[in-house]
């Protein structure tokens, strides 16, 4: 998707983006939304796009917080443009080193072509100056996109980029506890929505087989009911504090009783039908209960298909929030309070 021309941004407005490869026009279209007369810069790679903002990075970011976007996921300052054939990367962002605060633990978080091994050298450097890395919890980023010869960078913060990791991109271990891909939906949706998990609290997993779900509500503490008519891993079988039951959600939904804290659903189902079960549930949910859910979408009329569903759990919970994670493929996880 890389375009032939490079992009040269506009003195203090270039911002390099990054979404889901199916996603980029729908996170361009928030940039638009966010700041009108948003100029599009140009394709970088498979999943980013470069734009040129009316008044800037931070202009965006303000703008932002107003309404947290859904599909964008990542976005940095382009503050210099380095010519690789005529400097090294070093030298070109020498300035930005400048702008490091040495009581503050950095990262270079580097994309593009031959970014990785850049990253690492330019890393190494400034760890040799004095300065703390830390590439897990850094307080400061140098962000650097490689593409067409030139090294489009900036410095920023975390919480400014929308992320603390390297595009946006959140990587996990899959060893230790790991039973499917899609437990790690969970696991980056907790961190995303900053959910604090309470030990002991009861939470009902509707479609748990295999149960990687499961197997992380219960590692965060919580007692689980898993519902599904498929067998769940047999790793699952002999935890504490798990219900197992055979079954439907609808025939769970008409047989029993209970009430829960939790209620977290991700079957692979048609929107507006998992949004009508999803407000069939509700009433298992505890006053003040949460939801955690991934909304499916469909290649065609994504975003309407998805306000269309979401506007249907309206009826039932607060949505507290609605985030395209990095671990979401063709869905959005969202995040519900019972009204």
């Amino acid at each position: 998707m890389a375009d032939k021309t490079p992009w040269n941004p506009k003195e203090n407005e270039g911002v390099i983006f990054t979404a889901q490869r199916e996603s980029l026009s729908m996170a361009l279209n928030e940039i638009y939304q966010a700041v009108p007369n948003t100029a599009f810069g140009q394709w970088m790679g498979k999943d980013a796009g470069a734009v040129d903002v009316p008044g800037g990075f931070y202009t965006l970011y303000d703008a932002l917080k107003g309404k947290p976007p859904i599909f964008l996921r990542h976005i940095f300052p382009v503050q210099m443009v380095i010519d690789l054939e005529q400097q090294g990367l070093e030298d070109g962002v020498a300035g930005l080193i400048d702008g490091l605060k040495k009581e503050k633990a950095f990262s270079v978080q580097a994309r593009g072509e031959g970014a990785r091994e850049q990253g690492k050298q330019m890393s190494t450097y400034i760890a040799s100056l004095g300065y703390t890395q830390d590439v897990r919890y850094p307080e400061q980023i140098i962000s650097i996109y490689i593409q067409d010869g030139k090294a489009y960078a900036g410095l920023s913060t975390p919480k400014k980029n929308l992320s603390i990791w390297s595009g946006g991109m959140n990587r996990y271990s899959r060893e230790g506890n790991y039973i499917s891909r899609a437990q790690f939906k969970l696991v980056e949706a907790f961190e995303a929505f900053d959910l604090r998990p309470v030990r002991g609290s009861r939470a009902l997993d509707l479609g748990a087989a295999p149960g990687g779900w499961t197997m992380v509500l219960l590692d965060l503490g919580y007692r689980v009911c898993a519902v599904d008519p498929a067998p769940l891993d047999d790793r699952l079988v002999k935890r504490k504090s798990l219900t197992y039951v055979k079954g439907t959600a609808q025939h769970f939904l008409r047989e029993s009783k209970g009430q829960f804290e939790l209620l977290v659903n991700d079957m692979i189902i048609d929107a507006r039908e998992s949004a009508v079960l999803m407000n069939q549930f509700a009433e298992r949910l505890s006053a003040g209960g949460h939801a955690i859910m991934t909304v499916k979408l469909p290649r065609k009329e994504t975003v309407k298909r998805m306000k269309s569903a979401l506007k249907l759990l309206e009826r039932e919970y607060e949505i507290m929030g609605v985030k395209q994670l990095s671990q979401n493929k063709s869905e959005v996880t969202c995040l519900m309070k019972k009204k």
